[in-house]
C-alpha cells in the first residue's frame, strides 16, 4: 500500500495526533492532514555535509532574543541525550551606540540590526537547523497592535529575508542551514499541554490505538488548556535538576529528556534557573543589561530551549513513524522523494 493511501486509511483522530507528535496542525480534514504528514515522513533529517543536526532555536525579541544551541549526540535525534551548547539572552541592539543619529527602529536602522546578528549567529554557532519562534500580531486576543510587537515582527521578517538571501546566493546551497518555523503555542501544548511531550506509540497505525490518548490535556469544553508561562519555566527547571542526577540511559523508559549542558554560558543560564538569581554576564552570559531583571524572563530562556528540544522530539517521532511505516515509505520516496 503506497504511503498516502495507508494515512487516508486512518481514522481522522488517529491523522490529528500523529501530526500532532510531528508539530503539524492538527485541524483540518484527513485531506488536509494527510500531504502535511507524507510531507514530513519523506523529508531529510540532516544536512548532507552534517552527520548530526545542529539546532539554533531562536525565541524572537529585540532586548531580550533567546537563542539555545542543541546537538543530539548521535545521529539519530534522540531527547535522551542531547547537548545544550549555547544558551543565551541577547540584547540585539548591544552592537549600537547611544550616540547614533538614525532612530533604532526605523526600516534602515533595523536592517543594519537584522544583518548583524543573522552573520553573527551563523559564523558563530555553524546550526545545520534554524528554528525562529512566529511572531504573533496581538497578545491576549486584543485589538491594538503594540508598537513593540511590530517591532519584533519586523526584526523576525527581516532575518528570514537575510537568511534566504543568504541562501540563494550560496556556493552550496545544500549546506546552508534548514530554516523553519516554530508556533510558539504548538510547542507549549506538546509539553503542558497533557502530552508532555509525548514520544510514537506502536499502535498508532493499527487497530490498537485508542482514541482516548489524543485527548489527554483536554478540558471539559472541548478546547485545550492555556499554558502559563510558569509551567513551562517549571518544566525546564525539572529537566535541569535531572540533568545533575539522571543518567540519559535511564530515561529510555518513559520517554523524559535528558540533558547535558557543554558551553560556559549553557551552565550559567542552568544555575539561573535553578537558584532564581540574576546573573550579571558580560559577554557569553545571560544578559548584558545592568540593571535587576524580574524572574519572569526566565520565560525567554525557557521557550528556546523547549522550542529546539520539541523539534528534536518532533524529528524523533517521525524517525519511529517511518519505522513503522518502512513498507509505505520505500514505495513512496521514488516517486515523492522530490
Amino acid at each position: 500500500m503506497a504511503l498516502s493511501q495507508k494515512l487516508l486509511s486512518l481514522k481522522s483522530p488517529q491523522l490529528k495526533h500523529a501530526a500532532f507528535l510531528l508539530g503539524l496542525p492538527s485541524t483540518g480534514t484527513k485531506a488536509d492532514l494527510e500531504p502535511a504528514i507524507r510531507h514530513r515522513l519523506l523529508q531529510p533529517l540532516s544536512a548532507p555535509t552534517s552527520p548530526t543536526p545542529r539546532i539554533l532555536s531562536i525565541d524572537m525579541g529585540i532586548k531580550n532574543l533567546g537563542i539555545c544551541l542543541l546537538e543530539p549526540q548521535t545521529a539519530t535525534p534522540s531527547t535522551q541525550n542531547i547537548n545544550i551548547i549555547a544558551w543565551q539572552k541577547l540584547n540585539v541592539l548591544q552592537h549600537l551606540t547611544s550616540a547614533s543619529p538614525t532612530p533604532l527602529f526605523t526600516s534602515s536602522a533595523l536592517s543594519q540590526t537584522a544583518l548583524h546578528l543573522s552573520t553573527t549567529l551563523l559564523q558563530r554557532h555553524a546550526p545545520t537547523h534554524i528554528l525562529i519562534e512566529r511572531q504573533r500580531f496581538r497578545s491576549g486576543g486584543a485589538s491594538a497592535v503594540q508598537e513593540w510587537t511590530l517591532r519584533v515582527n519586523m526584526l523576525e521578517a527581516m532575518l528570514w529575508a537575510c537568511w534566504a538571501t543568504m541562501r540563494a546566493t550560496s556556493s552550496n546551497v545544500r549546506a546552508f542551514p534548514a530554516m523553519e518555523e516554530a508556533s510558539p503555542a504548538r510547542v507549549a501544548d506538546f509539553w503542558c499541554g497533557g502530552h508532555q511531550g509525548t514520544i510514537v506509540e506502536g499502535a498508532l497505525f493499527d487497530g490498537g490505538w485508542r482514541e482516548e490518548v489524543a485527548d489527554k490535556g483536554k478540558e471539559k469544553g472541548g478546547g485545550r488548556k492555556k499554558v502559563q508561562k510558569k509551567e513551562k519555566i517549571a518544566l525546564v527547571k525539572n529537566w535541569l535538576a535531572e540533568a545533575e542526577t539522571v543518567q540519559p540511559s535511564s530515561l529510555v523508559k518513559d520517554g523524559q529528556v535528558g540533558l547535558e549542558l557543554v558551553g560556559d554560558d549553557a551552565l550559567k543560564v542552568k544555575e539561573y534557573f535553578l537558584s532564581s538569581r540574576r546573573l550579571r554576564g558580560g559577554q557569553g552570559g545571560v544578559s548584558d543589561e545592568a540593571e535587576e531583571e524580574p524572574v519572569g524572563k526566565l520565560d525567554d530562556l525557557a521557550d528556546c530551549l523547549l522550542q529546539g528540544v520539541a523539534w528534536i522530539r518532533w524529528m524523533e517521532n517521525a524517525q519511529k513513524m517511518r519505522g513503522l511505516l518502512k513498507d509505505e515509505i520505500d514505495v513512496a520516496r521514488p516517486i515523492e522523494g522530490n
